[in-house]
């Protein structure tokens, strides 16, 4: 099962026989989590309710979710968000103009190392 907040790759990641749960913003979301743990969350920087960062920190503060891998959707990271993120526990970044087989790589990368 994956976790994140745009329909269009809710579609695509269906449509490649992945679970998808979807959230409309970060509250949502965490709220989703606890129902039913996934096997990786993609979230995007940027939502209303709760920001990306603090939908991580949320999520590594949690002992039952600490360690679910998180795929960070952004527009384009500046090197110190990365290093800050990354130091959050962000397992990669996936830019929001990514082809959808980039996309599709880093998931199964992600899934694969967890």
């Amino acid at each position: 099962m994956m976790m994140r907040t745009y329909e269009s790759s809710s579609t695509l990641l269906a449509g490649n026989f992945y679970d998808v749960v979807s959230a409309v913003d970060g509250q949502d979301g965490l709220e989703k989590l606890y129902e039913k743990v996934p096997d990786l969350i993609i979230v995007d920087y940027m939502m209303p309710k709760m920001d990306g960062k603090s939908f991580v920190r949320q999520i590594k503060s949690d002992q039952r979710t600490k360690d679910i891998p998180i795929l960070m959707f952004t527009a384009a990271p500046s090197e110190e968000r990365e290093v800050d993120l990354l130091s959050m526990g962000i397992d990669d970044f996936v830019k929001k103009t990514a082809p959808t087989q980039v996309l599709l790589a880093r998931i199964k990368t992600a899934l694969a190392r967890a």
